[in-house]
């Protein structure tokens, strides 16, 4: 790390010189513009593995430091995961079903059986007991004040 931070300052010092030779006129303002760039280049490179670096140490002290999944937490799961689950299932028949095959072709069975349509029969409207009822009417003075 010393060895990068001083590579750092000498960089920073060679650009330093080469600005202030360029302030100063002298005839080659094309290369000392390109090694300018050049030292500016590896500076950036720099801090950028620095900054790299100081991501990858504070994700590791995060990791480290942080709460990890304790034993509680661990066995809290498992008996939410436990609860969820079906284990026996009463089938059509009336026994129960205990392993998970026999569980889950019930659970499919009764769901179709549930969600299949069937249309109703009503032949007419006289056998529908709805309309068989004598329903209430209002009287006039009723139909007046509405």
């Amino acid at each position: 790390m010393r060895k990068m931070k001083n590579e750092e300052v000498n960089i920073e010092s060679a650009i330093a010189a080469l600005e202030v030779q360029l302030k100063q006129g002298v005839k080659n303002k094309d290369v000392l513009g390109e090694q300018i760039r050049c030292a500016k280049n590896e500076l950036e490179n720099i801090i950028q593995f620095k900054t790299k670096g100081a991501i990858i140490r504070s994700k590791d002290r995060w990791y480290n430091e942080s709460v990890k999944n304790s034993k509680y937490f661990l066995k809290l799961e498992n008996r939410h995961y436990k609860r969820k689950t079906i284990t026996q299932i009463k089938t059509s028949n009336g026994s129960y079903a205990t392993n998970i095959p026999d569980i889950s072709r019930e659970h499919n069975s009764l769901y179709s059986w549930l969600y299949t349509s069937k249309k109703p029969t009503v032949t007419s409207l006289s056998e529908n007991l709805i309309f068989d009822q004598e329903h209430a009417t209002l009287n006039n003075l009723d139909k007046q004040k509405c």
